[in-house]
C-alpha cells in the first residue's frame, strides 16, 4: 500500500471541495486510482476513512451504539438526543452482548456497559 487510507480521504475530499465536482466523478476517480495503485481491498476502509473525514470535518464524530436487541425508537431517540446534532450515530444489534449496551466514538473511545464484559471480567483468571 503506497498511500495511507487517510490520504486517500483528504484527497476525496480536497477534489470535491476544490473542484465543485460531482462526488459520483470524484468517486470514480478514487476507484481508479485505488485500482492503478492495487488497494482496491481497501475499498470498503477508504470509504469508511472518507465518511469518518467529512464527519469531522463539519466537528462531528462517528458513534456506533450497539445493543444486544433492537433498541425501541423512543430509546433510540434518547441516545440521539444526547449527543450533538454534528455527530454521526449508527444503530447495531449485537446478540453476543447478552444485554446492556456498548457505546463506540470514531473507533477509539469505548464505553462498554455489556453483560457480556462483566460475565467475562468475572470468569477471567
Amino acid at each position: 500500500m503506497k498511500y495511507t487510507l487517510s490520504m486517500y480521504a483528504q484527497a476525496f475530499v480536497a477534489v470535491t471541495e476544490e473542484k465543485k465536482a460531482s462526488p459520483d466523478r470524484v468517486l470514480k476517480g478514487l476507484l481508479q486510482a485505488l485500482k492503478r495503485q492495487g488497494d482496491m481491498r481497501l475499498g470498503d476502509a477508504v470509504v469508511r476513512e472518507v465518511h469518518k473525514t467529512l464527519v469531522h470535518a463539519k466537528g462531528g464524530r462517528l458513534v456506533r451504539v450497539e445493543t444486544a436487541r433492537v433498541l425501541p425508537k423512543s430509546l433510540a431517540q434518547s441516545i440521539r438526543d444526547a449527543f450533538e446534532p454534528e455527530d454521526d450515530i449508527s444503530f447495531a444489534e449485537r446478540p453476543e452482548l447478552v444485554a446492556g449496551i456498548r457505546i463506540v466514538m470514531d473507533d477509539e473511545l469505548e464505553l462498554d456497559g455489556s453483560l457480556r464484559r462483566k460475565l467475562n471480567s468475572m470468569f477471567t483468571v
